[in-house]
């Protein structure tokens, strides 16, 4: 069922109203849980209300080197009840400690909230995630935190900005991620740009 926003803390209720459909915002972590808001449209809500909502999320971690700087990056996406219509991705400066420590909760790959909402409802969804392989998800970004250089934070949005608009779809950014730093590789990719 879905929540009146004015159920959510002011600062919440102001992200809905100023965020597009299809953005991601990372909330920050309680009690060691992770939490993430997700804006959708109204018919996408009124269908997320009658029907079980499932979702998957894949991380990619990255180091950038630009201009004599290296940056840790995590993308993460998200998509909805299996529709490459509903992939939303967010983005972590693993130089930035508060991201660092949201980061490090979803990547213990354990438990994340999503606040599935509209500029009016909203809809809270806690998952548990079964998450088995080779290695320790937040040891590899331990590894590109240790490769970054210092940055500043317009760099940081800079090459974020451009790494997610550079495909024609949140879909194609979806392949791309998981050609570039596919399971097998722990999610890691390092890659070189030009400012």
């Amino acid at each position: 069922m879905l929540n009146k926003n004015s159920e959510l803390p002011p600062s919440v209720q102001g992200l809905f109203e100023n965020i597009k459909p299809l953005q991601g915002v990372p909330l920050g972590t309680n009690n060691e849980m992770p939490i993430i808001a997700l804006k959708v449209s109204d018919e996408v809500a009124k269908e997320l209300d009658i029907i079980e909502v499932r979702a998957e999320f894949k991380p990619t971690v990255m180091n950038v080197d630009v201009d004599g700087s290296t940056l840790a990056i995590l993308f993460v996406q998200f998509k909805l009840n299996g529709n490459d219509n509903l992939i939303f991705t967010l983005s972590y400066d693993l130089n930035n400690p508060k991201h660092y420590i949201d980061a490090y909760g979803l990547l213990k790959m354990q438990q994340y909230t999503l606040i599935i909402g509209t500029s009016e409802n909203h809809k809270v969804v806690s998952f548990t995630t079964n998450f088995e392989a080779k290695f320790q998800p937040v040891s590899i970004l331990e590894i590109a935190k240790s490769n970054a250089t210092e940055y500043g934070l317009e760099l940081f949005h800079q090459i974020t900005s451009f790494i997610i608009t550079t495909e024609s779809s949140q879909l194609e950014l979806w392949k791309h991620f998981d050609k570039i730093a596919p399971l097998e590789r722990s999610w890691y990719t390092r890659m070189t740009m030009q400012k």
